[in-house]
């Protein structure tokens, strides 16, 4: 079978299709001509599983670090796969020695494609506590090749996602937020251990939009309080209700690229 990835439309994890091999043909030709197809979709088992790395497909322009070197297997080119981009502390992809820039190319005998390949989407599928195995391909500086890897694990157990946690809606602040989540972590890229409350929504009319604080940041500290879960957060911000010119310093970390936490500060309309 061949593992193709479509992209969610949703903002949810993109599905995963898996087509048998003497299918793909006729199913990419049915796709391109008439924009639909019948499929196979994915959906997480009773016990879901997962894998905890940033996915990114596989592209030409990654091989310019390599010296142009393009990855092989028995003398072609290798043009699906997904590479893990980041591995986020604690997971099983770190747990199991995955490191960036590591091209997956098969999950227990189906191939990952190289467009929105969604990894955990495929996992989530899988029953936890059973074995996997996952080949891929890591360069080598010294060869200046490819070498092919396999890594045979027991599945872990998936951890809450956002959508099965709690939200907490503040009327006054005019956001919502949620607890910063390993699926958020792996959205965002930001895979530092930083605890702290994630900004689900802030609308621009209350103190946090006000002063260019934006949804999707992750508030770590309020008045150097820590604001590791929900609980604490509403603690810290609780004071500051309805006190008019009152100052809140905040620190957060935002989806920047740089993960660099940083001091905002907001002033109580």
């Amino acid at each position: 079978p061949v593992g193709i990835a479509e992209k969610s439309t949703t903002g949810a994890l993109p599905e995963v299709v898996v087509v048998p091999l003497s299918e793909v043909g006729k199913y990419l030709k049915e796709m391109r001509e008439k924009k639909t197809a019948a499929r196979t979709e994915l959906k997480p088992s009773d016990k879901p599983a997962w894998f905890g790395a940033v996915i990114s497909a596989n592209s030409s322009r990654v091989y310019s670090c390599y010296s142009g070197r393009k990855p092989k297997l028995d003398g072609k080119a290798v043009t699906w796969g997904a590479f893990v981009s980041g591995v986020l502390p604690g997971s099983p992809a770190a747990e199991n020695g995955f490191r960036t820039m590591d091209l997956i190319i098969e999950v227990n005998g189906v191939r990952v494609a190289n467009e929105y390949a969604d990894l955990e989407a495929f996992f989530a599928s899988l029953e936890a506590g059973k074995e996997v195995k996952v080949k891929f391909l890591r360069y080598n500086p010294q060869a200046k090749e490819w070498d092919m890897k396999e890594r045979r694990f027991t599945l872990s157990p998936r951890p809450p996602v956002s959508s099965e946690s709690e939200t907490y809606k503040d009327d006054f602040f005019k956001i919502e937020v949620c607890p910063f989540t390993w699926d958020l972590r792996i959205k965002t890229v930001i895979l530092d251990a930083y605890d702290g409350v994630y900004l689900k929504k802030v609308e621009e009319g209350g103190a946090f939009g006000l002063f260019g604080i934006e949804s999707g940041t992750v508030v770590l500290r309020v008045n150097g309080t820590d604001t590791p879960d929900l609980a604490s957060f509403k603690k810290a911000v609780a004071p500051f209700r309805n006190k008019s010119g009152a100052k809140l310093e905040l620190l957060v970390c935002t989806p920047d690229g740089y993960n660099v936490p940083v001091f905002r500060r907001i002033k109580i309309p």
